[in-house]
């Protein structure tokens, strides 16, 4: 009888090819996690987009979710030439300037945007106004004024955008300003 090496028995190549075999089962079961993990990521992604909408009958400051889930807005920031704005009213009066318009010409609607949730594909008016006046005077400011938000998704993946850059920015988490816009 011929004395064979360990790896030339027929057990020990049954066990080898085993081996083997789980081995490959691992590592295909461990990519498909990975590209599962990947597209349930990409099912839920949102994406905002801050815009502008005017004409000589209303200007508006809308927030629309082009993404494929929903944004949790985490924050939102207003500056006028820089200068964080708190509120529509502080904006309205910064922008009047001296002109102190009364109350009838600063008429405008607002939703709120900071710390809410916008489903995909929805899209919400910040803020709006029909008013002539107050539509000249916030068209005259649109070159010095920013809105600026930050949101995550449901994984906590997190960005933010503006209209003044349109391509979100990836960002490790949304830390509130000092100056958050609180509407």
């Amino acid at each position: 009888m011929e004395n064979k090496s360990w790896f030339q028995q027929p057990e020990m190549i049954v066990g080898l090819s085993a081996l083997l075999v789980s081995l490959v089962a691992v590592g295909v079961a461990l990519y498909s996690a990975y590209i599962d993990r990947a597209y349930a990521r990409a099912s839920v992604w949102p994406r905002l987009e801050v815009g502008r909408s005017f004409n000589s009958d209303v200007y508006a400051y809308l927030v629309t979710n082009n993404g494929t889930g929903p944004a949790v807005v985490k924050w939102a920031e207003l500056t006028l030439k820089g200068k964080p704005q708190i509120h529509w009213d502080q904006y309205m009066a910064s922008i009047a300037g001296d002109k102190k318009p009364d109350a009838d010409t600063i008429h405008y609607s607002q939703s709120h945007i900071s710390t809410s949730v916008l489903p995909a594909t929805k899209q919400i008016k910040v803020m709006s106004s029909d008013k002539p006046e107050l539509i000249a005077l916030l068209h005259k400011a649109s070159s010095e004024t920013e809105l600026k938000l930050c949101y995550c998704s449901i994984y906590d993946e997190c960005w933010t955008t503006s209209w003044k850059q349109p391509q979100p920015l990836a960002v490790d988490e949304c830390i509130t300003p000092q100056q958050a816009f609180s509407q």
